[in-house]
């Protein structure tokens, strides 16, 4: 064979080899190929052949995905998701198991769940909240029903909007004035204090209406009439509002009268506490020299002796106080006991315990009812820096080394029938003033 001859032969099984290898290679589609897309042909989704030579036979190919024969099918080639396909782990109405359908007792995909028509996703409201709050339903299943529910807080149909109708128009329970909604509607305070009506409509009338507290009306202004002119069942300088009008205190320490009425004769009065006539001169020779009934270093006026220099003093109380009363006072110069230590207090100017309260103190003694078991006293009004100590009586008496609770403004204890306890109202750092105090009993 000449060269020539031989050149072209080879040349030709070169085109030859060229044209057929491609074609061999799955995927290949030569460019002047009109492109195939499996299911473009009825019937194709479901012939099992690779139609478009992709390596994805029928529903496996994307192009499969809308065809009617993989309508039922999720993710796999084996089709076990269909409509009465049972393998382990499908996804189909009649598997036991499955997660996705509405007739299977252990799914968790149906009516009310993720996946499915009527998943949760797709719903147009969360139902961990409560939407509506008057249609009588727990709607989002935490135990409260419309109003009750916090979630409604602040909605016109749970804010009682008329309070005057003797209607409970947001059904919490309480009508009208009795409802918190309405504390600042006028028709719900007590504006006129005394005119025998309770005109807000709270079961209190007149003074006895926190209200009318502050009211002229509500104040003993005269204290010497011999009338309750507040109804508050005190009358002149038995109430609080005369504790220092003139002929409310003992105004003569040495004349063995009960000048003002209050029970208590010349020094025993707290009124003459700082009367020289009514100072233990003497703190060492056993007797009561000025006549209150303590003797030397029990007397608060030998608290700086140095015989008496030790952590304990005894307090003198002014008076007794009741569950449910309020006492009024002045702490100031003129003041009653006068106690340098503290067994349960502590200055914060010198961070010292004990120290820093000098008196003079207003002492109340309480004497626990078998009605109750804990009281609580509290400062409703005062001046700055007065504070609360507590000192039951443990069978010496009010003792300052017995003291077991201090407060700011207030303590509250436990109480025990009989016991006696001292409500002892001390000054820091000598400040003073007036005060009210108020005994509350449960």
């Amino acid at each position: 064979m000449s060269p020539s001859r031989e050149t072209s032969l080879v040349g030709w099984l070169l085109l030859l080899v060229a044209l057929t290898l491609p074609t061999a290679c799955t995927g290949y589609r030569p460019s002047n190929m009109e492109e195939q897309i499996e299911g473009d042909a009825e019937g194709e989704c479901a012939d099992e052949l690779d139609n478009d030579n992709d390596s994805y036979i029928d529903c496996d190919d994307e192009g499969c995905v809308a065809d009617p024969a993989c309508a039922g099918d999720d993710d796999d080639s084996a089709g076990d998701d269909d409509t009465g396909d049972d393998d382990t782990g499908d996804d189909d109405t009649a598997d036991a198991a499955d997660d996705d359908d509405t007739a299977d007792a252990a799914d968790d995909d149906d009516t009310a769940d993720d996946d499915d028509t009527a998943e949760d996703d797709d719903d147009s409201f969360p139902t961990d909240f409560e939407l509506d709050c008057t249609d009588g339903l727990d709607n989002d299943n935490d135990g409260w029903t419309d109003c009750e529910d916090d979630d409604c807080w602040g909605d016109a149909e749970c804010m009682e909007m008329d309070c005057t109708d003797g209607i409970d128009n947001d059904s919490d329970g309480m009508t009208d004035c009795v409802d918190p909604d309405c504390s600042i509607i006028p028709g719900c305070i007590e504006m006129d204090c005394a005119d025998g009506v309770d005109n807000d409509g709270d079961g209190f009338t007149d003074c006895a209406d926190d209200d009318c507290s502050w009211m002229t009306a509500c104040m003993e202004m005269d204290c010497g009439d011999g009338l309750d002119n507040d109804g508050d069942g005190l009358a002149d300088c038995a109430d609080g509002d005369c504790s220092w009008a003139p002929g409310c205190y003992e105004s003569n320490c040495s004349d063995n009268m009960d000048d003002e009425g209050d029970g208590l004769i010349d020094c025993a009065d707290p009124d003459c506490s700082m009367e020289m006539y009514c100072m233990e001169g003497d703190c060492t020779n056993g007797v009561d020299d000025d006549s209150d009934g303590a003797i030397d270093c029990n007397d608060s006026d030998c608290a700086w002796d140095s015989i008496c220099s030790g952590t304990s003093f005894s307090c003198v109380p002014v008076a007794p106080i009741l569950c449910g009363e309020t006492k009024s006072a002045q702490h100031s110069s003129l003041g009653f006991s006068d106690v340098p230590y503290w067994s349960c207090g502590t200055s914060p100017s010198t961070s010292t315990p004990h120290t820093g309260y000098g008196g003079p103190e207003v002492i109340y003694e309480f004497v626990a009812p078998a009605t109750h078991t804990s009281a609580q006293a509290l400062i409703v009004t005062g001046a700055p820096g007065l504070d609360l100590f507590l000192i039951p009586n443990a069978g010496s008496g009010c003792e300052s080394a017995a003291c077991t609770q201090y407060g700011d403004t207030f303590s509250t204890f436990s109480i025990t029938e009989g016991v006696s306890y001292y409500i002892a109202v001390d000054s820091l750092m000598g400040q003073g003033g007036a005060f009210d105090i108020t005994l509350s009993c449960f």
